[in-house]
């Protein structure tokens, strides 16, 4: 009897936090460019499925067409086997269809560096996704707060900058917006370890601290040149 209790609270416990939005098996990314691919076969291979969501079924052909060639240099390079390649694209879906978002539990937009852009992409999910899902961009320059300010969910918006290639820079930056919650911050991080990445948090100011670091050192170079 005691242990039927038990189960009973951990089954309770667990419809607890996918309620709660602590709980991420299904994630959406807007835009299967290099980033959106890199970040998708990143999260596959932590064992989480994936949809990305593209805006025809051209770019999503491209994307699919890329995505397998990248792994498949890493077969050839003994980096990655042929099962592996299989699974991680088992839980990776492909569409231009957004039904999938409201039940996603987290939402990660990769696409063009355009303030107007995100804003719109990020006005539109807000209305179809569950009231407690995160959105994440993935920015390296903008700001989350003006980001956010198109959305009805601010505490809830937060930045992970991926850095390129993704499946193989262990490092992440963390850039919370003006309004971003502690608690979105603290399932972000888990969910940053959960993938393999460790999470850097970074301030909100241009650049950040890697492309600020980089863009110096890019100007000297071309000086040099």
């Amino acid at each position: 009897m005691a242990e039927e209790k038990l189960k009973l609270e951990d089954l309770l416990g667990s419809v607890q936090k996918s309620e709660d939005g602590s709980r991420i098996d299904y994630v959406a990314i807007i835009g299967g460019g290099v980033m959106g691919q890199g970040i998708a076969h990143t999260i596959s291979a932590a064992g989480l499925d994936v949809v990305i969501i593209e805006k025809d079924e051209e770019k999503i052909e491209k994307s699919k067409e890329s995505l397998k060639a990248s792994m498949e240099r890493e077969i050839a390079r003994w980096a990655m086997t042929q099962s592996e390649m299989k699974s991680i694209l088992s839980r990776i879906k492909w569409t231009t269809d957004r039904n999938d978002i409201p039940e996603c539990d987290l939402v990660i937009e990769a696409v063009d560096e355009n303030y107007e852009l995100k804003q719109k992409i990020f006005q539109e999910l807000d209305a179809i996704a569950k009231p407690q899902t995160i959105f994440i961009s993935n920015t390296s320059t903008l700001s989350l707060t003006k980001i956010a300010e198109v959305t009805n969910r601010k505490d809830r918006i937060i930045g992970m900058h991926f850095l390129n290639p993704v499946p193989k820079v262990p490092l992440v930056e963390l850039i919370r917006a003006l309004d971003t919650s502690d608690k979105t911050v603290e399932i972000i991080k888990k969910f940053a370890a959960r993938i393999g990445k460790t999470p850097i948090e970074v301030y909100e100011y241009p650049g950040f601290i890697t492309t600020r670091a980089i863009v110096p050192l890019l100007n000297e170079a071309m000086h040099i040149l």
